[in-house]
């Protein structure tokens, strides 16, 4: 059977276009078989050509490439190792200390020789390197979250630890007058001290709302408390008024400890009035009653005085915590070294860890101690940076001696680090500096001054005094005008005193008045003679 022609042109097509393709693939060449690179032998020499043993040598290359090779000499500072022909970087770790930047070239058809180290950088017999610290670079607005963050818990520690326990104290104190107010029985008295009762509770009541809580968590205690405090003391004085003569003599006793030391002349005057209670006729009841009404005055005045100071100095302490806060910020935003802030908080919070755990517990347990706690820390981050800046200016005009390390341009260095650190642990020693750099301005000032003009009495000159005695005497000589004063003991043995001026002959002194016992010796130059 004869194909017909249209089977024909496809068969035809199919093996054109066939070794077309074959035509066009690429022709895959056999892999070529890269001859093994020789091991060598070489030797790791030092900057005086002597062998270094047990240590790593790597390899990094050839030209560029990442890979390394990495071998360790033995005892006698041998190697073996099979290069590939370029250039390589070498690095070399020996007993702690590694050298880095060595290049070599291995060469065809070459050995690739010893490796030399290079010498080491010269020290100065009494110089002293800083450990340079890798510390990483942190973002500034890190230092902002973290600043923020730490006003917001002192803001949480003051709301729960001071505001809280102050209100829980007073709601207690309202309950035990409210209890006193119970057992009173004059009628006109215990109504007034009811409704002070009232007004109190509707205070710590209006305290409990969200906007008040608010309010309190940013700003703090804002003087209702105090008001309490206040209706709560005029409750006391209110009482009085329905108790018995031994009632008020009993308070008296426990009032007039109160009003020392402030009230101590009104405190012995109490006593003196209670030596004369037992007589009826010489101090009357009402007496006693309106004498204990003012004494109570006094006292609820101290407590409440005492009371709103403690609150003025919490609201400015924690205000100081916020402005700080802000100012610490800005300056690591805008200033550089912004690591020394860290490293002075960090001190300032660990003097304030030792305080507290060597500080007798119940003191440290206050509200102040709590403020002083957040103080301290912000305190100490300006410190350790203003610190290092003035020791670096007091250094540059020689009026400390030479800090090995301290340099403003390498804040991570290790000894410039430590003392930021010390700057923010211990407060007196920014003290310390600031009066360096004071004297060192007012001196520079003083020197760049107009001398003042000359007084009218010439300065004491230095002379050199004979003195005829019999026995051995320890003295003062003191020059001024045309007299010699003499001071020290035994002096009654001097007989005469000759002066020894720089050119001329000796002068003889005229004494004047001769020297008892711890008394001193004057003499002056003769009558007619030449002022020296």
């Amino acid at each position: 059977m004869k194909p017909s022609p249209l089977f024909v042109l496809i068969v035809w097509v199919l093996l054109a276009l066939n070794g077309i393709s074959q035509d066009a693939a690429p022709k895959v060449k056999p892999a070529e078989t890269e001859a093994p690179t020789a091991v060598e032998e070489s030797t790791l020499l030092d900057a005086g050509k002597k062998p270094v043993p047990n240590a790593n040598v790597n390899f990094k290359g050839p030209d560029g490439a990442s890979q390394t090779e990495k071998v360790t000499t033995d005892k006698s500072g041998k190697f073996k190792i099979g290069l590939k022909t370029g250039k390589y970087e070498v690095t070399v770790d020996s007993n702690g200390q590694s050298v880095s930047g060595i290049q070599v070239t291995k060469q065809a058809s070459k050995p690739l020789g010893d490796i030399l180290l290079p010498a080491p950088n010269p020290k100065a017999p009494n110089e002293t390197s800083s450990v340079a610290c890798n510390l990483p670079t942190i973002p500034v607005w890190y230092w902002a979250a973290a600043l923020f963050f730490y006003y917001f818990v002192a803001l949480l520690v003051r709301r729960f630890n001071i505001t809280s326990v102050t209100r829980t104290t007073l709601q207690a104190d309202i309950d035990v007058v409210e209890q006193r107010v119970a057992i009173t029985t004059e009628a006109g008295a215990k109504n007034r001290a009811s409704r002070l009762i009232e007004e109190s509770k509707d205070l710590i009541a209006s305290l409990n709302s969200f906007t008040q809580q608010f309010l309190s968590f940013i700003f703090g205690m804002r003087g209702h408390e105090i008001s309490i405090c206040t209706r709560l003391g005029e409750v006391e004085r209110i009482l009085p008024e329905g108790w018995s003569r031994e009632q008020i003599i009993s308070r008296l006793l426990v009032v007039a400890e109160q009003l020392r030391p402030e009230y101590s002349v009104r405190a012995d005057n109490i006593n003196a009035i209670l030596l004369k209670s037992t007589d009826t006729a010489a101090v009357s009841t009402d007496y006693l009653r309106s004498t204990l009404i003012e004494a109570l005055a006094c006292a609820n005045g101290k407590k409440t005085d005492a009371i709103i100071s403690r609150l003025n100095w919490q609201n400015k302490a924690f205000a100081l915590i916020f402005l700080g806060a802000c100012l610490l910020s800005l300056m690591a935003f805008q200033l550089p070294n912004p690591i020394l802030l860290l490293v002075g908080f960090a001190g300032g919070f660990a003097s304030r860890l030792l305080r507290g755990g060597s500080s007798n517990p119940v003191t440290t347990g206050t509200d102040l101690h709590w403020t002083t706690l957040f103080l301290s820390p912000i305190y100490g981050a300006f410190t350790g940076w203003a610190g290092i800046l003035l020791l670096t200016i007091l250094k540059d005009l020689r009026v400390v001696g030479d800090i090995p390390g301290l340099q403003w341009d390498n804040a991570s260095s290790s000894m410039v680090l430590g003392i930021a650190f010390l700057f923010g642990f211990v407060e007196r020693m920014f003290s310390a500096v600031t009066d360096l750099a004071e004297k060192a301005v007012v001196k520079e000032r003083n020197a760049s001054a107009v001398d003042p003009p000359p007084t009218q009495n010439p300065p004491q000159r230095a002379v050199d005094v004979a003195v005829k005695k019999d026995t051995e005497a320890k003295m003062e000589a003191t020059w001024k005008g045309r007299e010699l004063t003499l001071r020290g003991k035994d002096l009654t043995s001097i007989k005469d005193v000759k002066l020894k001026p720089s050119t001329g002959d000796d002068v003889l002194l005229e004494v004047a008045q001769a020297a008892a016992a711890n008394q001193d010796l004057v003499a002056h130059l003769p009558a007619g003679a030449p002022d020296l």
